[in-house]
């Protein structure tokens, strides 16, 4: 699974959107249920919210990413299944694969997409070229770059690694963050 975090560009914007978020997305708690939004004003009703419309699962809860594993989604977070991930990827201006899930805290600081790629076995010992993988990551940026400038959104540059892959053997899992 290849977990990459979504921090920058859209943060702005979700955080000017974040208690209408909040507001919204709690409004179908059980009854009694105490939640992050109770203290945050709900928006004007002439003020629609496409992001409160998404069908935010809210933790703690146990979800389904992907195929082949599950997630606790603790307190204070939000999930969001692929189809609604990528409702959330085009309102960001953020092109998607259609595969992600996401997950968020309440107040959308920041957020993370999950995404499985079935590219084969890793062996614990193998050797990553971290820059060939970073001049890869960059050229998707930039094939990338063309759509958002089709669509009129803004571009995306990579500037280097926020820390390099690496993989743990304990978890089986090759993790990486771009800056």
């Amino acid at each position: 699974m290849r977990v990459v975090m979504g921090i920058g560009l859209a943060a702005g914007l979700l955080l000017s959107l974040a208690g209408q978020v909040l507001a919204q997305v709690t409004a179908d708690a059980a009854p009694g249920e105490e939640s992050a939004a109770d203290s945050t004003a709900a928006p004007a009703a002439d003020e629609p919210n496409p992001f409160a419309e998404l069908n935010w699962l809210v933790g703690p809860t146990a979800v389904k990413v992907g195929e082949h594993a599950r997630l606790t989604v603790p307190d204070g977070f939000m999930f969001l299944e692929p189809a609604e991930t990528s409702k959330f990827q085009e309102l960001t201006e953020n092109p998607t694969n259609g595969r992600e899930s996401l997950i968020a805290p309440i107040d959308l600081r920041w957020f993370g997409l999950f995404d499985f790629e079935d590219i084969g076995y890793v062996k614990d010992d193998e050797e990553i070229d971290a820059e060939a993988l970073l001049e890869s990551f960059k050229a998707g940026t930039e094939a990338g770059n063309e759509e958002r400038r089709k669509r009129g959104w803004a571009e995306l540059t990579i500037t280097g690694w926020r820390f390099e892959p690496r993989y743990d053997p304990q978890t089986q899992r090759l993790e990486w963050a771009i800056e």
